[in-house]
């Protein structure tokens, strides 16, 4: 494991370390970076290919992430809200989230979810951030 992959893993749970978690919080989404590299011919840009399982139940907290998100759900059901509406996908079908657009997915089915995802994103910049508008933990 090099030190950019532990780095990489690192900056992706420090969302998930940075509030307290309380008792009916649900399961947080589990990330495994499968590969990253910064794009020929543009340095300010780097693709991330990640691996995103979800539990019965888990959501992600409402995020953004500074560039773009393509997924494919390999497995399972889950949902994505965002811009005010929800989205029901399941396994097949894919989704684009844009640069800096609030989002957040939760798996509404009985099994684990798993998405396949790829962010094409800025370069030195952390792979997800909270949402600038998230609500207030209660």
């Amino acid at each position: 494991m090099t030190f950019r992959t532990l780095f990489s893993g690192l900056i992706l749970a420090l969302p998930l370390l940075s509030g307290p978690a309380c008792a009916d919080d649900p399961p947080q989404p589990q990330r495994a970076i499968l590969q990253q590299s910064v794009l020929p011919g543009d340095p300010g840009k780097q693709a991330v290919l990640v691996k995103v399982t979800l539990a019965p139940g888990a959501q992600s907290s409402v995020h953004v992430h500074h560039g773009l998100e393509l997924a494919y759900v390999a497995s399972g059901t889950v949902v994505l809200a965002i811009d005010g509406t929800t989205q029901h996908y399941s396994a097949g079908a894919s989704f684009l989230i844009p640069q800096e657009r609030p989002h957040q997915v939760t798996n509404d089915g009985a099994g684990d979810a798993e998405l396949i995802v790829t962010w094409v994103v800025d370069t030195g910049k952390p792979l997800i951030d909270p949402a600038p508008t998230a609500p207030a933990h209660p």
